[in-house]
């Protein structure tokens, strides 16, 4: 499942660019209702690589977890949702071999 950057999830203004029908032209409020739907029994939801869309993200979480009271979320990204409840758990870069290690595929 995929969510426009550009959606917005919860008030903060108008909708999205541009007047007609899809993301960002009013219906974000029915999206979100249905992702609540879905997610309603659901423990845990994976928000990737937020740093390129934190404000986006951020939101979403928040009305995700104010309206699915099971919901778990972990958001992954270079910086912080800073949302209440968050608890950041850094990760140490991946460190790659040497050029000339050999390719050992098991």
């Amino acid at each position: 499942l995929s969510l426009p950057a550009a959606l917005p999830i919860s008030g903060g203004g108008p909708p999205g660019p541009g007047p007609g029908p899809g993301p960002g032209s009013g219906d974000a409020g029915q999206i979100l209702d249905h992702l609540v739907e879905v997610l309603a029994d659901e423990e845990t939801v994976l928000l990737d690589n937020c740093e390129h869309v934190l404000e986006a993200a951020a939101r979403l979480a928040e009305a995700l977890l104010g309206r699915c009271p099971r919901l778990r979320i972990l958001a992954t990204g270079r910086k912080a949702l800073r949302i209440g409840g968050e608890t950041l758990h850094p990760v140490l870069p991946l460190e790659l071999p040497p050029p000339d290690a050999p390719a050992d595929r098991e």
